[in-house]
């Protein structure tokens, strides 16, 4: 499942190399049906909190609305919003908005990383309001690709091959579906030269 920013839309590229659906927000690597590509937006809403849709190949939404607006716009087009982890974009006025969020958008997800290191708990993955969607979010920096699905979770389900994306939304929103992750967090030292090369970067640039 990707989630790409804004200016990006590597999906459409790959239309051309495998094999379509009849929805606009999947494709098949081949015709096996063995690995499956979902669509997906990342969005920034005005409070600077950073919203996912998965399951979503169009853009229904500009960057900067309200976070409410944006969530709101992500389940009319049936994609499933969630409100990924990062580090301190929880604290403040961005942690109340999404405990308000948490409260009132029923459908809304937490998104765990493999970034996050081991000894940085989150309270509001255990406290069961929403589901919590474990994926790789990979930082851009040059020989983290490698860590592209690396952690993440398996859930049981069907994928007809028509409409595989449909199929997965459905189990993924279903509170009796068990999600069973997978990986590891990320290490202390990891996550400190992760960050340190991170910051050198936007300093450089």
């Amino acid at each position: 499942m990707l989630a790409e920013r804004d200016g990006f839309d590597v999906f459409s590229a790959l239309r051309a190399q495998l094999l379509p659906t009849a929805e606009a927000e999947s494709l098949w690597l081949d015709e096996s049906h063995t690995l499956l590509v979902v669509a997906g937006r990342q969005i920034v809403s005005r409070e600077g909190l950073e919203i996912l849709g998965l399951a979503l190949a169009e853009r229904v939404v500009p960057e900067g609305r309200p976070a409410s607006e944006i969530v709101a716009a992500l389940r009319a087009h049936d994609a499933l919003p969630v409100l990924p982890w990062g580090v301190g974009k929880w604290f403040g006025p961005r942690g109340r908005l999404v405990d308000r969020l948490l409260t009132e958008e029923p459908d809304l997800f937490l998104g765990d990383n493999g970034g996050r290191p081991a000894f940085w708990p989150v309270p509001r993955f255990g406290r069961g309001i929403a589901r919590v969607l474990p994926g790789s979010d990979v930082l851009p920096l040059r020989g983290t690709a490698s860590a592209i699905g690396s952690f993440g979770c398996l859930v049981d389900c069907d994928l007809p091959a028509d409409r595989p994306a449909a199929a997965l939304r459905r189990a993924l929103r279903d509170p009796e579906a068990e999600l069973v992750r997978f990986g590891g967090l990320a290490s202390p030292l990891r996550f400190a030269v992760d960050q340190t090369r991170l910051r050198v970067g936007k300093a450089a640039a």
